[in-house]
């Protein structure tokens, strides 16, 4: 072409075309469309090398190179990147003459660099995004052609790159399709453990596949077009949980809203309900409700998946049974030696020579927190195998506070904590079991005990349930609302100055065997159980429980039980 530069021969060592994306230590892809964009910029211009330089987060790297190898042509990155600083179209003659580059060894060695030129490259959006550089052995300036040359290779190099974006966009959208057609078959072979079922808007059933006609004993044909899910319902729960959601909503929720009102909202509603068999059985069930939606994300309908628990609910009482047998047969020999050892240790027996003491220590202390650990087991299995026993009836809130106190005085004072009683409505009531309200109260004060500093106040009170902000709601419960009005309830809370709950370990703190830290076993003692005790009892009073962390340090927690009596 008009005012091309001649070519020139490489030094020794060089090669005519390389891809530095196929440069493992790149970790790129290789892209030979603008391996050959930049073999025509080098053309053009007639100079002897040419790269493609971009941008990425971690720095910057080559993905297309004319005449050097790869390991070297990664070091030219800072020519390119004087490019994409500028901005716009640069041209140095000789290298030499550049204070910036002069002493660089590509060229103050080989391969001897004199002409550099380079353009800009940018996104759709304008951002810089990297650099066309095109590089010769002998100093000289390019021709006005050669310029225009380079500057719509660049352009050229843009739309390319424009297009491997869109390309990935194409390619990454079809590797989701396919994971969800690979997870959509794998759903559909495991179908006949599950019943499957879909309805329109207005919750007429649609489909019901081969496993729902073995759980439930009806028909497709028979359910398709006439039924609801409503039909395998117990009505009983429907009613239960239909007043419960116009209780959340302010408004009355009925019919078919009652299963898909969550799901409505888009949230995949999933929870245990009881199923009926055409036969007139019942059995346990899982029920996930998710929204159907089109393309353009219009409601069509709606999704209904049931598994059948009814073994796993016969596993779970043969292990709470299990659980109960061995905690039982347990129970009396520890109490016996936890008892021996006491009488040991207090000196009726005798004097204890000094060499034993120590150990015997140990082992009652052992013994205690084993009798401790079979009771709470105890308790849990009999929570929830049913036979826990609970004597409702009214008692008055302020006097199981004062009794709980009581109770763990002695407890605190080892601590070296006070108990404070905080001011409270006089003479009102709750309809509870006493006795495992006191129990509740129990767990939550031995526990702020433990973990307050010496000379801490730990503050116990009941109060007016709060209009509004529930504080950390423990996530078994839903973060439901209350079950009617606010002033209905009464709040119960113990608030210490301890290290607080890690927000990491919130959604585990009343689960079994849960512990914020590993130490805490070691040096606090405890089983890891009370809170879930605490948790269990709560709610077979129709109750919540919860924490919040307090501004001040330390936590609060709370628990809310219905007015009565």
């Amino acid at each position: 072409m008009p005012g091309r530069a001649p070519t020139h021969s490489l030094p020794a060592g060089l090669t005519a075309h390389t891809t530095l994306a196929r440069y493992a230590a790149l970790g790129r892809r290789s892209d030979e469309s603008l391996d050959q964009l930049v073999h025509i910029a080098t053309a053009i211009t007639g100079t002897t090398l040419g790269v493609v330089g971009l941008l990425a987060d971690d720095g910057g790297w080559f993905d297309g190179a004319i005449g050097l190898e790869p390991a070297r042509a990664a070091a030219l990155f800072p020519f390119c990147g004087y490019v994409l600083f500028r901005g716009q179209p640069f041209e140095l003659p000789d290298l030499r003459t550049s204070d910036r580059f002069a002493d660089d060894r590509h060229v103050t060695g080989e391969p001897g660099l004199r002409l550099f030129a380079g353009a800009p490259l940018h996104g759709r959006s304008g951002t810089r995004i990297g650099a066309l550089c095109v590089f010769d052995v002998v100093a000289r300036t390019l021709s006005d052609p050669e310029r225009e040359g380079l500057a719509a290779m660049a352009r050229q190099i843009e739309m390319q790159l424009q297009l491997r974006k869109e390309f990935d966009k194409l390619r990454d959208r079809h590797s989701e399709q396919l994971e969800r057609i690979q997870m959509l078959e794998g759903v559909l072979r495991a179908a006949d453990r599950f019943a499957i079922l879909s309805t329109d808007e207005n919750g007429v059933i649609r489909s019901f596949n081969h496993g729902a006609e073995q759980m439930l004993g009806y028909g497709a044909a028979e359910v398709l077009g006439r039924w609801s899910p409503l039909a395998f319902h117990d009505p009983e729960e429907l009613a239960a949980y239909a007043a419960r959601l116009s209780t959340e909503a302010g408004n009355p929720v009925l019919g078919f809203e009652v299963l898909v009102a969550r799901a409505r909202l888009g949230v995949a509603d999933e929870r245990e309900w009881t199923w009926r068999r055409r036969d007139g059985s019942s059995f346990p069930v899982s029920v996930l409700v998710a929204a159907a939606r089109s393309e353009e994300n219009d409601l069509t309908g709606f999704v209904v998946i049931a598994q059948d628990l009814t073994e796993r609910k016969a596993a779970e009482r043969m292990k709470d049974e299990f659980i109960s047998v061995v905690s039982h047969e347990l129970r009396t020999p520890l109490t016996a030696i936890r008892g021996s050892l006491g009488l040991i240790i207090g000196g009726a027996l005798g004097a204890v020579p000094p060499s034993l003491g120590e150990v015997l220590t140990l082992a009652h202390s052992n013994a205690v927190r084993m009798v401790t650990l079979v009771n709470d087991i105890l308790d849990l299995a009999k929570i929830e195998s049913g036979t826990f026993e609970f004597e409702r009836g009214p008692v008055e809130a302020g006097q199981l506070v004062e009794r709980a106190v009581a109770i763990n005085q002695s407890y605190a004072d080892q601590y070296g904590v006070r108990l404070v009683i905080g001011p409270g409505p006089a003479g009102e009531r709750v309809v509870a079991d006493g006795d495992r309200i006191v129990q509740v109260l129990t767990n939550l004060i031995s526990n702020a005990c433990k973990f307050s500093p010496r000379g801490a106040e730990v503050r116990i009170a009941v109060a007016p349930a709060p209009q509004g902000g529930d504080g950390e709601v423990h996530p078994a419960d839903g973060a439901a609302a209350r079950a009617g009005r606010p002033e209905e309830w009464l709040r119960f809370t113990v608030q210490d100055r301890g290290p607080g709950i890690p927000p990491e370990f919130s959604p585990h703190v009343f689960q079994r065997f849960m512990q914020a830290d590993a130490s805490d076993h070691r040096q606090k003692g405890g089983t890891g159980l009370g809170l879930s005790i605490v948790r269990s009892i709560v709610e077979h009073h129709g109750g919540r429980v919860g924490f919040e962390r307090n501004r001040e340090g330390g936590t609060t927690f709370w628990f809310e039980l219905r007015r009565g009596g």
